[in-house]
C-alpha cells in the first residue's frame, strides 16, 4: 500500500530515505514539485537515482524524466530512454508512453515507428488515456472504427482529447447519445471545443432537450477559456 505523507512527515522521510527506497521516492517527489519544501531539482534527482537503483519503479521513470528534460542533472536523452525502458518493463504506463515518444521522434534512440506503435499500444492497453488518444490518431487514416474504439477507451479514462474525438466521430455518425456522453466528459476536463459543440447541440436541440440558457452558459465557458489564453 502506498504511504501518504504530510508536511509534518518531511523530517521522518529525511531520516529513513537512505534505507527505504519508497521514502526516498516520496521525498524526491516533494523536492521535485516543491511540496512542503523549497523546490530542489538536484536533490530530487539524487533521491530518484537512489530509489531507482534500489528498484523503485516510479523513481526509475522520474530518473528518466530528469535526464530527458535536464532537470537536476545534465540532459541526456539516451539515459532517459534507458530508464523509461526499465520502468516500462515493470509496467509503468507513463514510461511506456514516453518510451514510445522517444522511438517515434528518434530522441535518445534510433527512430523506429514499429517500436513506437508497440509501446503506445502497451500504454493504451494498460489504461493510459493519452496513449489511447495517440493510438486513435495513428489508426484514424486506415481504420476509423479502430480509432473510435481507442478514442472511446481514452474518453472513458477521462482523457479530454480522446473524449472530444470520440464525441465528434459519434456526432458525424448521427449517434447523438454517445456524442453527448463523450463531449460532456471532455467538457468536464475544461475542453473549450467540447463546450462549443455542446452549446450548439443545446441551442438546436440535437441529442439533448433544447435549452438556450444552457447553450449560452457553455458558450460563455468556451469564451472565458479563450480570453484566459490571451
Amino acid at each position: 500500500m502506498k504511504m501518504q505523507y504530510s508536511k509534518t512527515d518531511i523530517e521522518e522521510l529525511e531520516r529513513i530515505s537512505g534505507a527505504d527506497p519508497s521514502a526516498a521516492y516520496e521525498l524526491g517527489l516533494r523536492y521535485y514539485a516543491g511540496i512542503y519544501v523549497k523546490q530542489d531539482l538536484r536533490k530530487a534527482f539524487a533521491l530518484f537515482r537512489s530509489a531507482a537503483n534500489a528498484g523503485n519503479v516510479g523513481a526509475m521513470y522520474l530518473r528518466g524524466k530528469c535526464h530527458g528534460e535536464g532537470q537536476g542533472i545534465w540532459k541526456d536523452p539516451e539515459r532517459a530512454v534507458k530508464w523509461y525502458m526499465r520502468a516500462a518493463i515493470h509496467g509503468h504506463r507513463q514510461a511506456m508512453y514516453d518510451l514510445a515518444e522517444s522511438y517515434m521522434h528518434g530522441e535518445g534512440v534510433g527512430k523506429n515507428s514499429e517500436e513506437a506503435m508497440k509501446w503506445y499500444r502497451k500504454a493504451a492497453e494498460s489504461g493510459y488515456g493519452p496513449a489511447c488518444y495517440k493510438m486513435g490518431e495513428l489508426c484514424f487514416h486506415d481504420d476509423k472504427e479502430e480509432a473510435l474504439q481507442w478514442f472511446s477507451k481514452g474518453g472513458e479514462l477521462n482523457d479530454d482529447l480522446s473524449a472530444y474525438s470520440a464525441g465528434m466521430i459519434y456526432y458525424s455518425k448521427g449517434d447523438y447519445e454517445n456524442a453527448v456522453k463523450f463531449l460532456k466528459i471532455s467538457a468536464e476536463q475544461d475542453n473549450s471545443d467540447a463546450y462549443l459543440r455542446l452549446s450548439e447541440m443545446y441551442l438546436s436541440g440535437i441529442g439533448v432537450a433544447k435549452n438556450e440558457e444552457k447553450a449560452k452558459e457553455l458558450f460563455e465557458r468556451a469564451n472565458r477559456n479563450v480570453y484566459e489564453l490571451l
